[in-house]
């Protein structure tokens, strides 16, 4: 699900940031997560951002409807 270079997230201090590779299925499950490598002095940014898989946000929707459901009793 990864997107294109020009559509990638930013980070607000360094600019692009990269695509980290997902480590489990899980994690792939999740989508696509983004990491700042900017390193400055020994220390690397390290700011992350989730772009959350079509699966996920479809889980979601699915939780959210069936708690509301359950709040109308």
């Amino acid at each position: 699900m990864a997107v294109e270079q020009a559509e990638r997230p930013v980070c607000v201090k360094h600019g692009p940031m990269a695509l980290r590779a997902s480590g489990t299925k899980e994690q792939a499950f999740c989508g696509d997560w983004y990491l700042c490598e900017h390193t400055e002095f020994g220390r690397t940014c390290g700011n992350t951002i989730l772009l959350p898989s079509l699966e996920l946000l479809a889980q979601l929707d699915n939780q959210r409807a069936n708690l509301a459901k359950g709040s109308k009793r």
